[in-house]
């Protein structure tokens, strides 16, 4: 294991860092549904907005990787598209 490297920054590193009741009571949702994220380690993407400007106003870092986006599949490129 790295000790070095940055520690990861997951839904419950945020949850800890801003509070569950605040981020609740920002977003609109159930104290139980951020607990929830929290414990799965990743925010549904909706929450996105809101918990950005949370960490922002906080100075927490926020990265995409602790939300559920979905990311598209690569596509492989059409024979005449080759570069």
């Amino acid at each position: 294991m790295d000790t070095h490297s940055a520690p990861q920054i997951t839904a419950k590193t945020i949850c800890d860092a801003i509070g569950r009741k605040v981020i609740a009571d920002h977003i609109g949702a159930s104290l139980t549904a951020v607990s929830n994220a929290s414990t799965d380690g990743k925010f549904p993407a909706r929450w996105y907005p809101g918990i950005r400007e949370l960490c922002a106003a906080a100075g927490h870092l926020c990265p995409d990787e602790a939300f559920n986006f979905v990311v598209p599949a690569a596509t492989p490129a059409k024979p005449n598209e080759a570069a």
